[in-house]
This record gives C-alpha cells, structure tokens and sequence, in this order.
C-alpha cells in the first residue's frame, strides 16, 4: 500500500507544477528526492527553494558583455536555447554546459507581476484590521522581477538578430515586449548586481560565454573582442600572403634554375659544335 506521506509529497508536486511551474520534487543540489516538510505554508516552502547563497561582494564588480544575447550564445558560444515550463529550470546549463533552459511562459510571469503590483496599491488604500493575509500568488514578487528582467535582457526586441532568432525558434514575439517606463522613456538595461535570485546562474553564464569558442567554426563569428577579431583576421591574412608571396618566389626560382640550366646546356653544345 502507497505511503500516504509519498502520496501527500506526489500531490503537493503536482499542484506546484500546475499553479506556479516550478518542479520541487528534488533537491538541485544533491539531486535526491525533497520531503515537503510538516506544517510548512507553500509560500514559505517556495521562497526557501528559491533561496540564493549569499552574494559574493566581489561580483558587484562584473558586468554584462556587450551583445549578451540569446541569439549570440548560440551563435558564438555554441550554447543552445531550449525553452522550459518550469520556472525552477530558468537559467540552467545542461549537456555539459553546450545547453541552457530558459522559461518561456513571459506573459505569465508579467501576469503575476501586474496582479502584485495592484493588490499592493489596493492594499496601502484599504484599511484592514490586523495582519495584511498573504496574496494569492506564491512567488516571491523580486523573483518574479528577477526572470522578466533575465528574459528582457536575453531576448532585446531592439535587436533584429533577437527578433530573427526568435522567429525561428517559432516563439511570437509580441510574448517578449516590455512596456515603456512612464512618460515613454526607455528602460534602462539591467545590471548584475541587481539580481539575487539568479545571480549564480548568470555569473555561469558569462562565464561560459566570455571562454573561447569551443568550435572552430564558431571563431569566424566571434566579434565580441574587436581587437582580438581583428587581429585574428589580420594574421590570418598576414599568414596567406605570406604563404603565397612563398610559393611565388617559390615557383619563380624555379623558373629561374630552369632558364640558367637551358642557358648552360645551350652554351655546351654551341661549344662542342665549334670544337668539332
């Protein structure tokens, strides 16, 4: 007969899965079973799945390359997108490290962000009596910031490659816009140090995007140093015409050996002639 503690664990995954998207079924540290502990609320299980480790001071130094999209990881760095329905999987690198997973449900995200943001208005214009209850959406309302702001700065519509990229991987783009500040201004690009949810995940990222191509076809691509891009051409040219420059004279010494041979053996026989 089933544990009725398994079955109690198998519906609160499921449920999770169906409501928030999010696969909490295992540890992704150690990759073994998690035990939803006794008498702990969904909002407090969720918030501490999402827990980050505490920042490094020194990463508030890094910063995003430049061009540091989804559309360049792919094409430069040689790391495919795969798109997942589990917010949990966001950001993850997979198939050593040639793979990463990114959420696609975006409406959904903004969705929740959008009802957060009003049932905060309501609430500071709402008296009520003792404790404010907790909303209706689980996520932490930074996380769910977090993931807009990771998938806005992935997939820039400002970008003809994005919105090219985009159309192949047969994603609609009017899924990816961003609303305008108010007033119409732009919005600014995000920053690093800005992100604590999924900050761990896109150090990893830049790291494996500022390493070197891992293909040879992919250097061809790579503009993301232009010193370093140039130079790569220029002693790439530097090489042939020096190797053609070489079989140049190469083939001109040739003629040269040749012609004097000829001009010898002609001479010799003139000679001999004149002897006879």
């Amino acid at each position: 007969m089933p544990d009725p503690g398994e079955i109690y664990d198998d519906a609160m995954d499921l449920g999770l899965r169906l409501w928030l998207m999010v696969d909490c079924s295992w540890i992704q540290t150690t990759g073994t079973p998690w035990i939803w502990p006794e008498g702990m609320t969904i909002q407090t299980y969720v918030a501490a799945w999402f827990d980050p480790p505490p920042a490094d001071p020194q990463d508030d130094k890094k910063r995003f390359p430049r061009k540091f999209t989804a559309d360049n990881l792919e094409r430069i760095a040689g790391i495919r997108v795969t798109w997942t329905d589990f917010l949990s999987e966001h950001l993850a690198l997979n198939g050593n490290n040639e793979e990463i997973s990114i959420f696609k449900h975006r409406e959904w995200l903004q969705t929740l962000s959008d009802s957060r943001t009003s049932d905060s208005v309501s609430a500071q214009t709402v008296k009520m009596n003792g404790p404010a209850t907790s909303d209706s959406c689980g996520l932490p309302t930074e996380l769910l910031d977090e993931t807009l702001r990771s998938i806005e700065l992935l997939f820039p519509l400002t970008d003809e490659a994005t919105n090219e990229f985009l159309k192949r991987q047969g994603m609609d783009i009017s899924a990816f816009q961003v609303e305008p500040n108010s007033g119409g201004a732009p919005r600014r690009a995000p920053r690093l140090r800005e992100f604590r949810y999924w900050r761990e995940q896109l150090l990893d990222l830049i790291e494996e995007y500022e390493s070197p191509p891992r293909h040879s076809r992919k250097i061809w691509r790579d503009r993301r140093n232009p010193m370093a891009f140039w130079t790569f051409w220029i002693g790439i040219v530097i090489f042939f015409s020096t190797l053609a420059f070489g079989l140049i004279a190469a083939v001109l010494a040739g003629v040269t050996i040749g012609d004097e041979r000829n001009g010898r053996l002609s001479d010799a026989r003139v000679n001999s002639s004149t002897i006879v």
